[in-house]
């Protein structure tokens, strides 16, 4: 649904024997670089969530495997229970919202947001605002619908715990603008040669 870049037409068309649509640059994008941002980021505020609610330490939650039952820090299995399921659910919200960042880093591979918004009428994308709408809306359902939570385990989020990825979303923008200049300044650099 995005329009394509200005500068389409200056590219050289791909080869089809070798150059393929998925490569090893774009699974080093969504891997290592935005991956690798997400998945500590969710991890870290399950273990924040954890440490609030709870008081249990990261140490103490990392390989506590069988430990973590009646008795862990004072705490009945239901309500490890509890903790363990908004903590999951702090992870899952985490991950929806910085998948915002990331759609809107994503939308060109070397132009910045600024010059490829999705407001303006050349780079308008309508889809995208509801896309994200509806992931919002998902993320809502299945996490504070009561008939939802008992059959997926899921756990109302406290509210911080909405508004603390809409940071780390902007992070994972900010972090890809930066490459997207480094790209830009230093075409035949080493990031514009690993980048997508």
């Amino acid at each position: 649904m995005e329009k394509e870049e200005f500068n389409l037409l200056e590219i050289p068309p791909r080869n089809p024997r070798k150059d393929h649509l998925i490569n090893l640059r774009i699974y080093g994008q969504a891997y290592l670089f935005v991956g690798v941002m997400e998945t500590f980021s969710a991890h870290a505020m399950f273990f924040v969530y954890m440490w609030k609610a709870a008081g249990i330490p990261f140490h103490d939650l990392i390989f506590a495997f069988e430990k973590y039952t009646d008795g862990f820090h004072g705490y009945t299995t239901d309500e490890l229970n509890h903790f363990n399921y908004v903590g999951q659910c702090v992870y899952f919200v985490t991950l929806v919202i910085m998948q915002w960042g990331n759609i809107l880093s994503v939308r060109s591979k070397r132009m910045s947001l600024l010059q490829a918004d999705p407001i303006r009428p050349a780079r308008r994308n309508p889809w995208l605002p509801l896309a994200m709408l509806i992931s919002l809306v998902i993320a809502i359902f299945v996490t504070e619908v009561p008939g939802i939570q008992s059959l997926f385990q899921t756990a109302s989020v406290p509210i911080e715990y909405w508004f603390i990825p809409l940071g780390l979303a902007l992070g994972v923008l900010v972090m890809d603008e930066l490459r997207k200049v480094l790209v830009r300044s230093f075409p035949k650099g080493p990031v514009a040669w690993i980048s997508w």
